[in-house]
């Protein structure tokens, strides 16, 4: 996290330094022209319609956060892009991570006032999901969460507890645990049919392959 950190900083320091030679070039060229003719009319004078104008209270934004990625070399931008993505990976665990937590207060009944009746409706109603990104953040955290019982307080450990914590690592996204976890499933039902010895070889082999 530390050396993600470090890699953002250094780019957002680059960028804003360009940043600001720009906006003093630009400024300079604009009162160049003002003093030259000041009759003149900006271009953009009276097409503040149909969605041109900024919004009110503030200005355009025309990168996010200010990174403007073409101050970054070709392996600046890539070092950029991987360090983005595995950031990613962590934002993804944390959201599954909270999915599984707001789905247990939701069976607790804590909710029942808001009209939210299952963890997936939850979901869907205070983030704006979709169903089936609801059901994919609870299907993970239901995998790779311990569960507590809501009315004797049992709590029964993760299904695929190995696979979880490399997936809470940051080592997998979203998408790449959930077919993992496919995968390990079946693998289990394998072994519970006595298809494959258990802890066999597929098993060993796909987690060998994660982790």
């Amino acid at each position: 996290l530390l050396t993600l950190a470090r890699a953002l900083t250094t780019a957002a320091h680059t960028t804003t330094q360009t940043a600001a030679q720009t906006a003093a070039q630009a400024t300079a060229q604009a009162a160049t022209t003002t003093s030259t003719d000041p009759g003149t009319v900006p271009d953009n004078a009276g097409t503040e319609s149909c969605g041109n104008a900024a919004p009110r209270g503030g200005s355009l934004v025309g990168a996010p956060l200010g990174v403007v990625l073409e101050s970054l070399t070709d392996g600046q931008a890539v070092e950029w892009a991987q360090s983005l993505e595995q950031l990613n990976h962590f934002l993804q665990a944390l959201l599954v991570q909270v999915a599984g937590d707001l789905a247990h207060r939701v069976r607790a009944g804590r909710f029942d006032q808001t009209g939210a009746g299952t963890p997936a409706g939850l979901l869907m109603q205070s983030l704006l999901l979709g169903r089936v990104e609801a059901n994919r953040r609870l299907r993970l955290a239901g995998t790779f969460m311990a569960t507590p019982d809501s009315l004797t307080g049992t709590v029964t450990d993760p299904a695929q507890p190995v696979l979880g914590s490399s997936f809470f690592s940051g080592n997998l996204s979203a998408e790449q645990a959930l077919t993992a976890s496919g995968h390990v499933a079946d693998a289990g039902n394998l072994c519970t049919a006595g298809r494959i010895p258990e802890g066999g070889c597929l098993i060993n082999c796909v987690l060998g392959f994660l982790i």
